[in-house]
């Protein structure tokens, strides 16, 4: 779990392959939707698969999706970065 920046609320990366990502986030985000988070510095963008309330916490939306627009290196940077942190 990676705390991410969002520009309105919070989000924290729960998992990657470098392809697609889920996340818990306090905002939600429609299906088809372009979510945008940050980590060190590198904007990254989500096409939204699914957007589901999961729980009753700080971050009750879950939300998968489809990275795009990323660079080899960007991909490698947030599997590592996830990893690291297991």
């Amino acid at each position: 779990m990676i705390d991410v920046v969002l520009g309105a609320g919070t989000a924290c990366l729960m998992d990657t392959d470098g392809v697609s990502a889920t996340l818990h986030a306090s905002i939600a985000s429609p299906p088809g939707s372009l979510f945008r988070f940050s980590l060190a510095e590198t904007t990254y963008r989500l096409k939204v698969r699914a957007c589901r309330r999961s729980e009753e916490s700080e971050r009750p939306f879950r939300i998968e999706g489809r990275l795009i627009d990323l660079t080899r290196e960007h991909r490698e940077t947030l599997v590592q970065a996830l990893a690291s942190r297991r």
